[in-house]
C-alpha cells in the first residue's frame, strides 16, 4: 500500500508531464494567458487615451443629480451701493457675455434690467447682494446660494459679495474675476481641479482671470450643449408623471379586492 500512496501518483504525474504533448499543451496554455494579459492592457490603455480624465465638476443635488438651468436664466436685482451699482451690473453682464460666448453651448443668460426694490422677479433670475457676513469670512470676497429641486433643475440663485472686502477697501480684488466666478456656480459648476481655471477654487492676490480657460469652455459646453434649451424641462419629467398618475389612481376596487371563503379555485373578487 505505501508503494501505492502519494508518491507514486507524484511520479505518474512526473512522467506525463515529461512526454512532448504535455509539454507542447503546457507551453501553448501559458502563451494564450500571455496573449490575453497583453490584450487586456492595450484596451485600458486605449480606454485612457480616448477618455481623459475631467477636470471640471458639476453641482449636484441631494439625489446626485446634476444641477442646471431648464429654462434660460436672467440676470436680476442687484443690491448695492449706489456706487456701485453701475460698476457690478457691468461685470455681471461681461461675466454672461463670457459664458455663453462658445460657440459648442447652447447657454442663454437674459440681461433682465433695473429691477425695483418692491417689484417681485418674475422667472429663473440670477441677483447679487451686498452683505455683512454674519460671521468672519477672511479672504473670501464672495459666495453663491443655489436653490434647486431634487432632479437638479436650479429655481434661483442669489451671488453674495463681502462688502468687508470690497467698500472701503483700498484694492479689492478684481470684481470681474469674482462675479465669473461665482456665475459659474450659478450656473450649476463646482470648483475644478485644473489650475489656472476660471472655476478653480483659489486665485492669488492682483490676479485676474476675467476669460474663460479650456476646462471652463469644457464644462459649460457639457452641462449646457447646443439646444439644452429646446429640450423637455426636465429629463425626469416622464418619471414625474408617472408617479402622479399613480398616486390619483382610485384605490377603491384594491381595497375592496378580496377572496371569497367559498370560492374553489382562490380567485379575486372585486366588489
Amino acid at each position: 500500500m505505501a508503494g501505492t500512496g502519494w508518491s507514486a501518483v507524484q511520479r505518474e504525474t512526473q512522467r506525463d508531464l515529461g512526454r512532448p504533448g504535455a509539454k507542447r499543451a503546457s507551453r501553448r496554455s501559458r502563451q494564450q494567458s500571455a496573449t490575453w494579459v497583453a490584450a487586456w492592457v492595450a484596451a485600458l490603455a486605449l480606454i485612457s487615451l480616448a477618455a481623459p480624465a475631467q477636470a471640471w465638476q458639476p453641482m449636484t443635488s441631494k439625489r446626485g443629480a446634476r444641477l442646471a438651468w431648464r429654462r434660460p436664466p436672467t440676470l436680476g436685482r442687484v443690491h448695492a451701493p449706489a456706487a456701485w451699482q453701475p460698476k457690478v451690473r457691468a461685470a455681471l453682464s461681461a461675466a454672461a457675455s463670457a459664458w455663453t460666448a462658445p460657440g459648442c453651448t447652447g447657454l442663454r443668460v437674459g440681461q433682465g434690467g433695473v429691477v425695483p426694490e418692491l417689484e417681485p422677479l418674475v422667472g429663473p433670475s440670477i441677483s447679487v447682494a451686498f452683505v455683512l457676513p454674519s460671521r468672519p469670512r477672511p479672504g473670501r470676497p464672495a459666495w453663491t446660494n443655489v436653490t434647486a429641486s431634487r432632479w437638479g433643475g436650479i429655481r434661483s440663485a442669489t451671488i453674495f459679495l463681502n462688502a468687508d472686502v470690497f467698500v472701503g477697501n483700498d484694492a479689492p480684488p478684481d470684481l470681474r474675476s469674482v462675479l465669473l466666478h461665482e456665475l459659474g456656480h450659478a450656473l450649476g459648476l463646482d470648483h475644478t481641479h485644473a489650475s489656472g481655471a476660471v472655476m478653480a477654487p483659489h486665485i492669488l492676490e492682483g490676479d485676474r482671470r476675467d476669460t474663460l480657460r479650456p476646462d471652463d469652455r469644457a464644462a459649460v459646453c457639457a452641462l449646457y450643449p447646443r439646444g439644452a434649451f429646446d429640450r423637455p424641462r426636465s429629463a425626469n419629467a416622464g418619471w414625474a408623471w408617472a408617479w402622479w398618475l399613480l398616486l390619483l389612481l382610485p384605490a377603491a376596487p384594491v381595497t375592496a379586492m378580496h377572496l371569497r371563503r367559498g370560492d374553489p379555485d382562490r380567485r379575486p373578487r372585486v366588489r
